[in-house]
């Protein structure tokens, strides 16, 4: 014997509340850190699912748990600084997710000279470039958040942040000069930023004898999202079987063709009345079964039941 089960389904999206802590300033424990940067990143639609791993990296690095990568420094960083140590600081950070090294922004550059750096020769789309896709830093980088222009203004407050003051003004990239590329395409991101945490990336320029020089960029934290409050409501399903049609399928088969009415069936969300319709209904066996317009196929042999 089977039973038919009718699932009520209210009109309208549930949206998950998720709580938001301001990056400025504040030291976020390296575990609740990768979770809110991972909810954010599904959130956006960045990744379908934890892009960043509380445990190690793609390669087995450990989370770093350096006291200096917090505070307003909020990165995720794997395993530990290295490379070339030179006025208090290494060259690298870490490691990215994908096994990158984390390039450290503070680091001294190796050439600087009086030429403002926004008129250096940047590179576009440095992964798939043919002058720097064999760089080492881009190795393992995968380049999955490139070319998104929801970075461009954390970019830009990045590039204002690595440059050089003279006479009490920006001197390297200027904010009256910033608008003459869409810099997004010209960074690689090892790491997306969002409202909680820093993002990292780097951008390639070649000198007038074709030397490739690389530049570290922080990207500066996203504003916060506002999020609406968790929906509230409430139903009143009120279903009644108007009619029950005997229909032919196949040899040896029967069906019955069942028509619902649902009128008396009221919902509230988030104080406000919304429509409700039964959508499918489910057998003992779990087999789900659609409706349209309150009207279900029901299939059975020849010695079946249906209670309704």
């Amino acid at each position: 014997m089977k039973k038919v089960v009718l699932f009520i389904v209210v009109i309208g999206y549930l949206i998950l509340h998720c709580s938001i802590v301001a990056a400025a300033g504040e030291d976020i424990p390296r575990p609740e850190l990768v979770r809110l940067a991972n909810e954010e990143l599904i959130r956006k639609g960045l990744s379908r699912t934890d892009y960043f791993s509380d445990i190690e990296n793609d390669a087995g690095k450990p989370l770093s748990t350096n006291p200096h990568l917090e505070g307003m420094r909020n990165l995720i960083v794997y395993g530990d600084p290295h490379g070339t140590f030179s006025q208090d600081r290494y060259r690298y950070l870490g490691y990215t997710m994908e096994n990158d090294p984390f390039t450290n922004y503070l680091f001294r550059n190796d050439a600087t000279g009086n030429v403002p750096l926004i008129d250096r020769n940047w590179q576009i789309h440095p992964k798939i470039n043919s002058n720097t896709e064999n760089m080492p830093q881009l190795e393992n980088s995968r380049g999955r958040f490139n070319d998104n222009p929801d970075f461009e203004e954390s970019i830009r407050e990045g590039l204002k942040l690595i440059s050089r003051i003279r006479n009490g003004e920006i001197y390297d990239f200027p904010e009256h000069r910033l608008d003459e590329r869409e810099w997004y395409k010209y960074v690689h991101v090892y790491q997306p930023p969002t409202s909680v945490s820093w993002g990292s990336g780097i951008m390639f320029h070649m000198t007038s004898d074709g030397r490739i020089w690389y530049q570290s960029i922080p990207l500066a934290p996203l504003e916060p999202d506002e999020l609406p409050p968790p929906d509230t409501g409430s139903i009143n399903a009120s279903l009644r079987v108007v009619n029950v049609t005997p229909e032919r399928l196949a040899d040896g088969e029967r069906g019955v063709r069942v028509t619902l009415d649902s009128s008396g069936s009221t919902a509230v969300l988030n104080d406000e009345n919304v429509a409700i319709t039964a959508r499918r209904y489910f057998d003992d066996f779990g087999n789900e079964y659609p409706t349209t317009n309150n009207t279900f196929v029901f299939p059975l042999t020849m010695h079946s039941r249906v209670h309704l």
